[in-house]
């Protein structure tokens, strides 16, 4: 029996389920409104007998674990793993001893920020924190919404180490915890995870209480990276943002905390904003997990620009439906909320396609050929990755209109756009800050299996002539030699390494440690990684044969040559066949 056939068997999917959903006996099964679609006739069943739920409106269905998936929003190995936690089964790649050691750590982790959580809020409350709480009431945050969201205060006088006394909590593991006790003249925003563990601290300066002399900067101090606080892959207010993201299958995506706030006192509470760092690709695809609809609400700034360009981006390469906001005469939502809080539900329902919103802010601007360049120079990128060949239609003439240029002129410049380096055999070179979707994914499928054989099967691997990449399929055809050896097969893949060009052995030896630590962290979810990018590069390879002969077969049309014409189409069909 596997770790999920354990857990399942574990935990009675009634009792479950009956924590999140009013749960009716009707019959021999369990009834109630179902939480992934509105409705007022109960359609969502629960069967004890098979351990398993259907809704019959939406018709999603599965079990515990994938229920939990879609309650919270979670991967398939963190939600085996979280529930594996609660019937005291151990779900891990690594070996108990260090598994537990990490387990503990984590929990201590947990611990220490929860402590200093409630000691934050106490002083809040408490006469310290009395500015602090007159600045958050002109600032329109209402006595509920600073319970809702646990915020705090930390005085001049941080006396939290001595609070941390009385828990016995020594100075490593406080340490550990990235020192929540470094916050000095701020009002304090624990951030949470999406189940309300407190995994991190950001604290906002009070300039009022801040003695002559010291510098109000930074803004925002953040708590550090730790075990259980990733910047890159945490969400601020997603713990209480997720019903209503699934509720109005959207979200809007703000910069800041305060943004946050004000945005729940404005009756928008489908809002998240990234703790102090900049959105992610893992940003992005956490939030896929509730709704494919995102909008961004960034500062107007120029800093707040930037970001939000580069946020679209990333979001249309993800394959989401991108819209962004125009906040006129604001710098930005809290200051608009404080002043003018029902226009924002207003602006967020009138938000912009990413094409739109780039005409809406260059329409002064255009009248001059300088203008004209620059915002196409800023369009074409985004029309380029779009999936939907008719999505880029529409924004080709669209914009073709807007700048007054023929659309022919536009679908020139898409052509003209570099999707390879000048030298396309190039190796490809490999950013300290670089993710993996901004890579050649040829890379990572070819590094995974020439140095993780010990996880693939000979039928996981792709044809012999899967890579575009001459370097990589000239090794790739001797790695297939490798695994067709019933001996030492790790031996032989060894030595095929060794023999890479200095350039690429380099590549493999980054890469190769990537993905070591994917697979020390979920195996599983490293070799589904592997599998999506062999898909990817297949679609890839499908849509350039198709494009290929697309050309072929409209010159032959323009020549009046039919029996060519259905020699290129029965050809294209055979080697659509073959992929």
């Amino acid at each position: 029996m596997n770790d999920a056939e354990e857990v399942k068997k574990r935990i009675d999917i009634v009792e479950f389920i009956g924590q999140y959903l009013h749960l009716k006996k009707t019959g021999i099964n369990y009834s109630a409104c179902c939480p992934f679609h509105d409705e007022k006739t109960p359609s969502f069943m629960v069967s004890p007998q098979r351990q398993s739920y259907k809704c019959f409106g939406c018709l999603k269905s599965g079990d515990i674990i994938s229920f939990f998936m879609e309650m919270e929003g979670l991967s398939f190995p963190e939600a085996l793993k979280i529930l594996g936690d609660r019937v005291g089964i151990q779900i891990s790649t690594k070996p108990k001893e260090v598994a537990d050691k990490e387990k503990a750590i984590k929990d201590k982790i947990f611990a220490i920020n929860l402590v200093a959580a409630k000691y934050y809020k106490s002083v809040l409350w408490g006469k310290q924190g009395e500015d602090a709480r007159a600045y958050l009431l002109k600032r329109g945050i209402s006595d509920e919404l600073i319970e809702k969201f646990k915020l705090g205060y930390a005085p001049s006088a941080n006396k939290l180490d001595s609070y941390f006394a009385k828990y016995s909590f020594s100075s490593k593991d406080i340490a550990l915890a990235g020192n929540p006790q470094r916050f000095k003249y701020r009002i304090i925003f624990p951030i949470f995870d999406v189940l309300g563990a407190v995994i991190g601290f950001s604290g906002r300066i009070l300039e009022s209480e801040l003695p002559k002399g010291l510098s109000p900067h930074p803004k925002y101090l953040n708590s550090p990276e730790t075990p259980i606080f990733h910047k890159s892959r945490c969400l601020y207010g997603l713990n209480l943002a997720k019903d209503a993201i699934r509720k109005k299958d959207r979200v809007v995506v703000v910069e800041g905390q305060m943004d946050v706030i004000s945005s729940h006192l404005a009756g928008i509470e489908e809002v998240v904003a990234s703790s102090g760092t900049a959105l992610t690709q893992d940003h992005i695809k956490i939030l896929k997990r509730y709704t494919n609809k995102i909008i961004f609400a960034f500062d107007e700034d120029e800093a707040g620009q930037k970001a939000a360009y580069g946020a679209i981006k990333m979001a249309v390469k993800e394959g989401v439906d991108v819209k962004l906001t125009i906040i006129e005469n604001f710098k930005d939502v809290g200051e608009l909320v404080e002043k003018k809080s029902e226009l924002w539900s207003k602006i967020v329902d009138s938000s912009l396609a990413p094409i739109e919103w780039l005409c809406k802010k260059y329409q002064n601007k255009i009248a001059l050929p300088e203008g004209k360049k620059a915002l196409a120079s800023l369009s074409l990128p985004i029309i380029d990755v779009m999936a939907s060949e008719v999505e880029k239609s529409h924004y080709t003439s669209y914009l073709a209109r807007f700048i007054g240029v023929p659309v022919t002129s536009i679908e020139k410049a898409l052509e003209k756009i570099d999707h390879q380096p000048s030298n396309k055999e190039a190796m490809p070179k490999i950013q300290a800050d670089e993710t993996r979707e901004e890579r050649d994914l040829e890379l990572d499928a070819f590094v995974f299996i020439v140095a993780c054989s010990n996880h693939l099967k000979i039928s996981d691997l792709p044809v012999e002539d899967f890579f575009a990449n001459s370097t990589y399929l000239k090794f790739y055809k001797e790695a297939l030699k490798c695994y067709d050896l019933k001996g030492d097969r790790k031996g032989c893949l060894d030595n095929l390494i060794k023999s890479l060009p200095e350039d690429l052995g380099r590549l493999v030896s980054v890469v190769a440690l990537e993905w070591d630590k994917k697979m020390a962290e979920d195996l599983e979810g490293a070799i589904c990684e592997f599998k999506d990018i062999v898909k990817k590069i297949k679609s890839k390879k499908r849509e350039l044969l198709k494009d290929e002969f697309a050309r072929k077969i409209g010159e032959a049309e323009s020549s009046g040559n039919m029996q060519e014409v259905r020699d290129l189409m029965a050809k294209l069909q055979n080697k659509l066949k073959e992929e």
